[in-house]
């Protein structure tokens, strides 16, 4: 991932360069922005590199959610096997 706070200078103008992300595909998702509107709109790219820390808790905080309903998930799915045996 690169430098929080990385701008790259496009003519007179600077331009927040989120290109090499990690997670660049998760933050078009969540903002329903594709990578060419990152690059004709500038002030989206700014935008997640601003909250770009924000978003990473969020995935992180995702990541561990599901770690953590896997198993409950798996036990609902075992009772509903079990209760569908039963009618």
């Amino acid at each position: 991932m690169r430098d929080r706070g990385a701008m790259t200078k496009y003519g007179n103008n600077e331009q927040a360069d989120i290109t090499g992300y990690k997670h660049l595909a998760e933050y078009c998702a969540f903002y329903e922005v594709t990578r060419e509107d990152l690059v004709t709109h500038p002030e989206y790219a700014a935008h997640i590199l601003k909250y770009q820390p924000y978003l990473e808790q969020l995935i992180t905080g995702y990541g561990v959610m599901g770690t953590i309903n896997r198993p409950i998930a798996e036990g609902v799915q075992q009772e509903e096997t079990a209760d569908s045996r039963r009618n």
